[in-house]
């Protein structure tokens, strides 16, 4: 899989998805950046390095199937994912979700 792919499965998911940044007046929205790979080493070689990415999912709704509609487009996709973090950040007076994956 692509990055460009993966945008687009998250688009699917919500309309409001942004690369590193989303516009400051954006109340319910998706940010994704990478920040890293992970290296698999076979036959004392690297084989494949493959972009770790990390999924803000930002509502100002209480329990709002925004997350759920991530995961499901991340399952689709074929990707595993784990959940670091939900909570309510005032740094955006939201609530804030945080996902990990990688790209590959």
């Amino acid at each position: 899989m692509t990055i460009s792919e993966f945008e687009k499965g998250l688009k699917a998911a919500c309309f409001n998805t942004y690369e590193l940044l989303a516009p400051q007046d954006a109340k319910r929205f998706v940010v994704w950046h990478r920040y890293g790979r992970n290296i698999y080493c076979g036959d004392d070689r690297n084989v494949l390095s493959v972009p770790k990415v990390q999924i803000d999912i930002v509502t100002d709704i209480k329990d709002d199937f925004l997350v759920d509609d991530v995961c499901a487009a991340l399952w689709t996709m074929g990707l595993s994912y784990t959940v670091e973090s939900e909570t309510y950040d005032p740094d955006y007076n939201s609530f804030r979700t945080i996902l990990q994956t990688e790209v590959c």
